[in-house]
This record gives structure tokens, C-alpha cells and sequence, in this order.
């Protein structure tokens, strides 16, 4: 993967062919050695290290070994340079039908990464500041439009609106003890009428869906 975004970096591209399908691992296998091998013979110079074969479909690494890899990683940051590689490497990049499918099988059943866990105090903290840094996302109008088309319309299921009451209830609200954040602030009389309007259709259309 690392070879084939640096060729795509440089403005070339990989040539894919297949060679044969319907094989099982072990003749998959058998079949990337020889043609290695091959290769090799016709003195071809190929980014493989090893002879080929041996794969590591299936492979499931041990909690151990996941924590040890985890404890290696913490602390570490990326310089400015490697992150502007790795953004250029990801920019354009679109994820084929075929991929998202295969995505959603392999994590359907599977529990969140964060279920169950809680940011400690200090964490919460350090995302604060970066939050306050970072600022409110601005998006463009046509991005606002997307995501209003997106919504406008959608119904949530009764199943949908018993769980998310069932979650909310008994939780402190985020704005207790704060002051309004709207304090102060004097409503222009467009936005009144526009509000005011907005309502009564929604009362309209709530009334017609009774009658129904």
C-alpha cells in the first residue's frame, strides 16, 4: 500500500492484472511463489521481500499483543511533513461500492470501540481546548442545503423516539446553570415572521397527517 501512494504521489499508476481466480489460499499462495520466482529469474527488480506464500489471512492478534503494540504507539506524534503526506495520500481517495459492503459485513454485530468506557476528566479537558482552538465548523451553503435535503422529510420510528427518550431521561441538561446563550440578543423582525411562518406550516402539516 505504501508503494503503490507513492507511485500515485508521483503522478504514475500500478497496472493491475489477474491473473487467475477461484483459488483457494493454498493455491493462491503455490501461485504468487512461482511467479515471483519468475520474475526474479527475468531479473525484474520487485518490491517483494519475501519468497511469497506465506499470507496472513485469518490472522488474529492476541490482547497482548494489541496492548503492547498500543503502549509502543502512545506518546508519539506525527511531524508536520508526515501528516501533510498522509493528507495528500488520503485526498481523492474514493472507497468503491464492493469496499463499503464488505466494510459493513465485516462490522455489523461488532460493539463500538468506545462502548461501556468514559473519557477521564483530563481527557475531556485536553478535547476541550482543542475544540476551542479549533472553533465551530463553518460549512459552505451548498453544504448547509445537502445536509437540509438529507433531513428534510425523515421520520424517526417509534422504536427510535423510545429509545432516545429512554436515554434522555434523567439526564442533567447541558444548559443547567448556564445563562442563555441567546441573552440579550434582539430578533430582527424578518427572522420573527420567517420563524412564525415556519411554524405554521409545520402545525399545517401536523394537522393534515391526523386527519389522514
Amino acid at each position: 500500500m505504501a508503494i503503490q501512494t507513492k507511485v500515485a504521489r508521483e503522478g504514475s499508476a500500478i497496472e493491475v492484472r489477474m491473473v487467475a481466480t477461484g483459488l483457494t489460499e493454498d493455491a493462491a499462495f503455490t501461485l504468487e511463489r512461482e511467479r515471483i520466482r519468475f520474475w526474479r529469474d527475468a531479473k525484474i527488480d520487485l518490491a517483494n521481500i519475501t519468497d511469497g506464500g506465506e499470507g496472513n489471512s485469518g490472522t488474529e492478534r492476541s490482547p497482548e499483543y494489541r496492548l503492547k503494540v498500543s503502549i509502543a504507539n502512545k506518546g508519539k506524534k506525527r511531524s508536520d511533513k508526515t501528516k501533510e503526506k498522509m493528507s495528500k495520500s488520503f485526498k481523492g481517495r474514493v472507497v468503491s461500492k464492493i469496499t463499503k459492503e464488505k466494510l459493513s459485513k465485516i462490522n455489523k454485530g461488532r460493539p463500538a470501540a468506545f462502548k461501556g468506557r468514559k473519557h477521564s476528566d483530563e481527557t475531556k479537558r485536553v478535547l476541550s481546548e482543542i475544540a476551542k482552538k479549533r472553533g465551530a465548523p463553518r460549512f459552505t451553503k451548498e453544504q448547509q442545503e445537502k445536509a437540509s435535503a438529507w433531513h428534510r422529510g425523515r421520520k424517526r420510528s417509534p422504536e427510535t423516539c423510545a429509545k432516545i427518550s429512554a436515554k434522555a431521561k434523567g439526564r442533567p441538561s447541558a444548559q443547567k446553570g448556564k445563562p442563555s446563550p441567546l441573552k440579550g440578543i434582539k430578533k430582527s423582525a424578518e427572522f420573527c415572521a420567517k420563524q412564525s411562518e415556519l411554524a405554521k406550516l409545520r402545525w399545517e402539516k401536523r394537522r393534515m397527517e391526523c386527519e389522514v
